[in-house]
């Protein structure tokens, strides 16, 4: 395998609990979540925020949250409401309650949360490599899906000395690696098999994954054969990263700067507003409003010239706006647990909040990193 690829791997397998901000800084670790206790739930914890939802159904009024028995945040309340707590300490305990007044009034109080803050970390990072193949014409991984630190899937294609097989993903138990042979059809719908090498990988659903190779989709659960998806919608163009969101809709980025997503049922394209290749998108709920939030990146790949660079946030309505991106590099993947700690892979690693940027981790001896993503 050549080395950049060793690397672009391992910058996405590395991370599974150590992901930090530079010199010493709030663990990107996510901490406890969805502790309730009826009316108020834990949503995130972070070292110096915390994250609640207030619910006291559709009644009105003002709610107070308490923490250890003092007022810290106040507020009108016309229904469900995420509030944060930026005034904790890193690695404290404490505990929260609700209230909901009116005219003075407490007409309900929640039962009391219980929270953790994270302490900080340091920049002190390990690095573990593993290579897989080696022969002509080599061996390489696009992407990477973490469902946890005993769940990893990688694509790409892996040939093997000793072996006669084609192998396009890998697979982390916690233990070892296990090479695996996704099967795609020679011509979609058609039962003649191919391993053909993997362009990108996601999770879907609890158990399952979708990849993607040779412009076709495949959804995979305790099959290596898996069932495709072009019966439902031929896949107009080079797909280079996939993702899914917690409610199984399947997002598409591709050459030309086209995205489609899926919902299951139907497809449906987006006006990115480039012509540059989508190279990687990830998402997640932001803790603080309770949205989803979607960052894509846009590039024309390893050393191609020309098009943009950049990266590019996907909104729910399908509209597409632009992030600053001021190192005005290659990036090929985003990655993030915080809007506050952006993660970028490409021409240098980068860390940003989406407004300034900095170089992250030098890599020494390696131009390029294709993959970033971790869970923590």
């Amino acid at each position: 395998m050549e080395k950049n690829k060793i690397w672009r791997f391992v910058f996405a397998a590395f991370m599974i609990g150590m992901l930090g901000t530079g010199g010493f800084s709030c663990s990107l670790l996510t901490g406890p979540k969805n502790s309730s206790n009826g009316d108020l739930t834990l949503e995130d914890v972070a070292c110096v925020k915390s994250w609640l939802k207030v619910d006291f159904g559709t009644a009105g009024g003002d709610y107070e949250i308490k923490r250890d028995g003092n007022v810290v945040l106040t507020g009108s309340y016309a229904g469900d409401t995420v509030v944060v707590d930026t005034t904790v300490e890193p690695s404290r305990s404490y505990t929260y309650e609700a209230e909901l007044i009116s005219d003075g009034k407490v007409l309900r109080r929640s039962s009391p949360v219980e929270v953790t803050t994270l302490d900080t970390t340091s920049s002190d990072y390990t690095f573990r490599t593993w290579e897989f193949g080696g022969i002509v014409p080599g061996s390489y991984l696009n992407d990477v899906t973490i469902v946890n630190d005993t769940d990893i899937w990688a694509a790409g294609e892996i040939n093997m000395k000793d072996s006669s097989s084609s192998f396009n993903a890998v697979h982390w138990d916690g233990h070892k690696w296990v090479l695996h042979t996704i099967y795609f059809s020679t011509v979609c719908g058609q039962p003649e098999l191919t391993a053909y090498p993997a362009r990108a990988i996601t999770v879907t659903g609890e158990t399952g994954f979708t990849i993607a190779g040779a412009g076709q989709l495949v959804k995979v659960n305790g099959s290596s054969q898996g069932i495709p998806m072009c019966d439902e919608s031929p896949i107009p163009f080079g797909i280079n990263t996939l993702w899914s969101d917690s409610y199984g809709k399947l997002y598409l980025g591709g050459n030309g700067g086209q995205i489609q997503t899926y919902n299951g049922t139907t497809w449906r394209s987006l006006s990115s507003g480039t012509s540059t290749s989508i190279d990687d998108i990830w998402g997640k709920i932001d803790a603080e409003t309770g949205k989803q939030v979607i960052l894509a990146a846009v590039s024309n790949g390893i050393l191609v010239q020309g098009g943009e660079r950049g990266i590019i946030e996907i909104h729910k309505d399908g509209m597409v706006t632009k992030i600053p991106w001021s190192p005005d590099r290659d990036v090929l993947s985003v990655w993030f647990s915080s809007l506050e700690n952006i993660y970028t892979a490409g021409d240098g690693i980068y860390n940003g909040n989406g407004t300034s940027w900095r170089l992250a981790l030098p890599l020494a001896g390696q131009d390029y990193t294709a993959r970033v993503r971790g869970n923590g």
